[in-house]
């Protein structure tokens, strides 16, 4: 599945300063890609990624930078999980990746569109689709 609100998104990205993922971040993207039964070569890419949040009204997503940011990535689902935030309220989060297979996107949507209080832990996440 090809997801076209990426191209867009670049726009936000590129004047963000990049940063190192949170340990949060970082287990909840090895989760993410356990439930979707990737190959552990992704966690290489997570050992040195660089990742800028998101301009999403504060809901908590984000996005891998690689050196080859030159090029447009074409990105693909790879799997959607739900989990609540700690006020109670639903969150989507869904993980996209690049045609390398490198994790792309990290996008997270509150159902109330409020901002994300606290990333949930990986323990809490559960498969939708």
């Amino acid at each position: 599945m090809i997801v076209s609100h990426i191209k867009d998104s670049r726009h936000f990205i590129t004047a963000m300063t990049t940063r190192a993922l949170t340990e949060l971040e970082y287990d909840v993207v090895v989760k993410l890609a356990d439930i979707a039964r990737l190959d552990d070569t992704i966690l290489s890419a997570l050992e040195t990624a660089r990742v800028v949040d998101m301009s999403d009204g504060g809901m908590g997503s984000f996005r891998f930078e690689y050196g080859d940011s030159n090029q447009k990535p074409t990105a693909r689902h790879s799997v959607t999980v739900e989990a609540n935030d700690v006020d109670g309220v639903s969150l989507s989060i869904a993980l996209f990746l690049d045609s390398e297979g490198r994790p792309l996107e990290v996008d997270i949507w509150k159902v109330d569109f409020s901002p994300l209080i606290q990333l949930p832990r990986p323990e809490a996440l559960k498969r939708v689709s």
